[in-house]
């Protein structure tokens, strides 16, 4: 949503300049072609600026599982559809892997979605923690086809990218004993705006 709201108001700054150059060139032509040069080199700059813009925000893909298994984010923990999980495989516990995340800085509150794939049979809990060995989120036990929306951190971040966080994952039974099984920890950065 962002995103479409930074490019409208670009467009709309686009279209506001170029009214406004497309007056002054009637009102001032006999000045205008002493500085035409000056006035195309920084329109084009512009479009390059408006160019640039809409690649680098259009293609984000902050907090997006690795799709191999997108989750299907319904609302408040609600379980993901029958007809999104896989076949049961008993055998291997599946964990998703991303690549970053991007949080709010200021807030403990994080719109990220993690989450427990369907085709596992036990219950996983996930942590974040810094590379200086700080824990700054731990879930609750996740169900298997379940998620966690949003997340709250143990304090507010503040503004920058924090490399090599640790997104940990262990895994325990599904029964009254939760005895631990295998677990997973990758790298990823975490960028704080």
């Amino acid at each position: 949503m962002k995103v479409k709201q930074i490019l409208s108001a670009i467009r709309e700054k686009f279209s506001a300049v170029i009214e406004k150059l497309s007056a002054m060139i009637k009102e001032k032509l006999p000045a205008i072609k002493k500085n035409l040069p000056m006035i195309i080199m920084s329109v084009l700059l512009l479009i390059a600026i408006i160019v640039i813009l809409i690649l680098g925000f259009g293609n984000r893909h902050e907090n997006t599982p690795v799709p191999d298994e997108p989750p299907t984010v319904i609302g408040g923990g609600e379980p993901i559809p029958e007809e999104q999980k896989k076949p049961k495989d008993a055998g291997n516990i599946h964990l998703p892997a991303f690549a970053g995340m991007t949080f709010k800085a200021g807030t403990k509150t994080q719109e990220v979605v993690l989450y427990n794939p369907g085709e596992n049979t036990c219950l996983i809990r996930i942590s974040l923690i810094l590379a200086n060995g700080t824990r700054i989120y731990q879930s609750e036990f996740v169900k298997p086809g379940y998620y966690t929306n949003p997340i709250t951190l143990v304090a507010p971040m503040e503004r920058g990218i924090y490399r090599d966080v640790t997104l940990k994952y262990e895994c325990f039974t599904d029964d009254e004993n939760r005895s631990p099984l295998n677990g997973a920890t990758s790298k990823l950065d975490i960028t704080v705006q």
